[in-house]
């Protein structure tokens, strides 16, 4: 199996030189986009005390969709450790640790949420997730549940603090009460981690401080009421080394799989920490026997995040300070692709293109269409900008070795195909469709669709709507089946010469299986009884006359640039 390859090129969350941005956390949206939320400390967008969290939607293809907007709506004190989870419905929720002691809570810190439409506008009103407020509420992580709601997880420090969670419906209102996932009185560990199953339960998992020796790492799966199901599950049981900075993840065949820093020395690496996890099935059993992530073993690695494909794989993200593999700097974030049941997958791969200084806090998330995206905290000011601390970065990859045949559902999704040959289609909604690379099928069906071919020889076909056609490279051909101003495409990048466009004979009527010098005119109307396409060239557009003569009103079906050098031999039947 072969590595991922990039995906397009590594981007920027944020462009700013002003303060830090830092703390990234991800997820991918239902409609085939994703969401980046991160600390900012530059005193903008509003709120100039400490810290706060903003975000950005970005498109399938990594464009930005909009600008960066705050997340909080508290703007005293600091908001800062950001988590995220997608719903099904298309919105998002962001989850933080507050400290501006008010709103119902005017302890040390506490957990405060603010779920998100699809294009970035707030759905409802902030809102605190913890009912406990005595001392400190802190380390939130959020998943999504299959029903439409969602849970957050997070570390309590009062007398009966521990790890505790809240459902929350999709409106952002409570399901039950707090959640009690357990009861320990140490502290100074990562917080808990959170993750749904197929089947609609979800498991957390955490370092455990109540064991005699040394901390351990359980989990506990719940059922959709909050309920425990089953015993709690001893994901790495107590010795001399410590587990740390646990993440999981459910994958699609039901099961799930925890990854945390490993200082035990043992696995195969023997260095001061590594990445080791654990698959178990969904009765909390483990499925195989504990393995060791990273390949590479000099110095440490450390800090992972996990995701499941859509194709039922899982891949890792962590740090390392190698200085191997392509980035000799300080620590560079690093990945692995492994089959369902933690075997590896192609081999170990370099996640940051830039490399000057130190790449850290890697996040993770898979897309719809089955390829993921990761985002990570950079100290390079790779692109001279003046930076005075850090920022933001990501980079999405394609794990899929074949070709993908994907239809929408209609609301309206974007999908990002591989390097092989791809069918999209659009269906209903505005669809976005990204061919990439190989010989593609694009379709955007119904409504205003944007189709970017990519390179290779791609067929786009607009259908209805008024959409956006673009090749982007290749011997491309450009699909028509409809008419009306209403239906009329948009060719970006239209080439005579090396692309072509297709009429349906069936609706362009009375022109044979070939359009003919004769039958195609240059100006703004029809004027000898042959003419059936008409350029108007100064405004880059074509119409279809019906009686070739100006009879009838000629009908717009296309625009392209204006002056274009056009003739009959750019169209063919169909």
């Amino acid at each position: 199996m072969a590595n991922p390859i990039l995906w397009g090129h590594e981007f920027l969350i944020k462009t700013t030189t002003k303060g830090s941005q830092g703390e990234p956390t991800i997820t991918g949206l239902s409609d085939g986009r994703f969401v980046v939320a991160w600390e900012d400390d530059s005193g903008t967008y509003g709120d100039t005390s400490g810290n706060n969290v903003l975000a950005q939607v970005f498109n399938a293809d990594g464009s930005k969709a909009g600008g960066a907007f705050r997340v909080n709506a508290t703007t005293k004190g600091s908001q800062v450790e950001p988590t995220i989870t997608g719903l099904g419905d298309g919105r998002f929720v962001v989850a933080w640790t507050d400290t501006s002691r008010t709103d119902g809570d005017t302890s040390k810190t506490a957990v405060r949420g603010q779920v998100f439409h699809a294009d970035g506008t707030k759905s409802g009103h902030e809102f605190l997730i913890n009912t406990t407020t005595a001392k400190a509420q802190s380390d939130p992580t959020i998943t999504s549940l299959a029903d439409g709601r969602f849970v957050v997880a997070w570390t309590g420090s009062s007398t009966t603090g521990g790890v505790r969670a809240q459902i929350f419906n999709v409106d952002g209102s409570k399901s039950g009460g707090e959640i009690v996932v357990k009861t320990q009185t140490g502290n100074g560990l990562p917080g808990p981690t959170i993750t749904d199953l197929a089947d609609g339960r979800f498991v957390v998992a955490w370092n455990d401080q109540n064991d005699a020796l040394s901390p351990s790492l359980r989990a506990q799966i719940f059922n959709v009421d909050g309920s425990k199901s089953g015993e709690e599950i001893v994901v790495k049981p107590p010795n001399t080394a410590l587990p740390n900075y646990p993440t999981i993840a459910g994958l699609a065949d039901g099961r799930f799989v925890v990854a945390w820093t490993d200082t035990s020395k043992t696995g195969g690496d023997t260095s001061n920490m590594a990445v080791h996890a654990q698959v178990f099935n969904a009765d909390g059993s483990k499925s195989g026997s504990e393995f060791l992530v990273n390949t590479t073993t000099a110095k440490s690695q450390y800090e992972p995040t996990i995701t499941g494909l859509a194709d039922g794989r899982f891949v890792v993200a962590w740090v390392g300070p190698s200085k191997t593999g392509g980035d000799t700097s300080e620590k560079a974030v690093w990945g692995q692709v492994f089959d369902a049941d933690g075997t590896r997958s192609g081999g170990e791969f370099l996640v940051n293109t830039t490399t000057a200084k130190s790449q850290f806090d890697p996040t993770i998330t898979a897309l719809p269409d089955g390829r993921f995206v990761v985002a990570w905290t950079d100290a390079s000011d790779g692109d001279k900008a003046g930076l005075t601390g850090f920022r933001v970065r990501g980079q999405i990859f394609d794990p899929r070795d074949e070709g993908i045949d994907l239809t929408g559902g209609g609301r309206g999704e974007q999908f990002g195909g591989t390097r092989f040959n791809d069918a999209l289609d659009g269906a209903g909604g505005k669809d976005w469709l990204f061919g990439y690379k190989g010989d593609d099928i694009l379709k955007g069906g119904e409504n205003n669709d944007v189709l970017v071919g990519g390179k290779g020889k791609d067929l786009l076909a607009g259908g209805e709507g008024k959409d956006k056609l673009k090749g982007e490279g290749g011997r491309d051909q450009f699909a028509f089946g409809e008419m009306g101003k209403k239906n009329a495409d948009k060719l970006v990048d239209f080439k005579p010469g090396k692309e072509l466009i297709g009429l349906d004979g069936d609706v362009f009527t009375g022109i044979g299986d070939k359009l003919d010098k004769d039958e195609f005119e240059i100006g703004k109307t029809a004027d000898d009884g042959n003419d059936r396409v008409i350029y108007d060239r100064t405004k880059g557009k074509l119409y279809w006359d019906g009686d070739g003569k100006g009879g009838d009103d000629k009908v717009l079906f296309a625009k392209v640039d204006p002056f274009l050098k056009l003739s009959d031999d750019a169209f063919f039947i169909v």
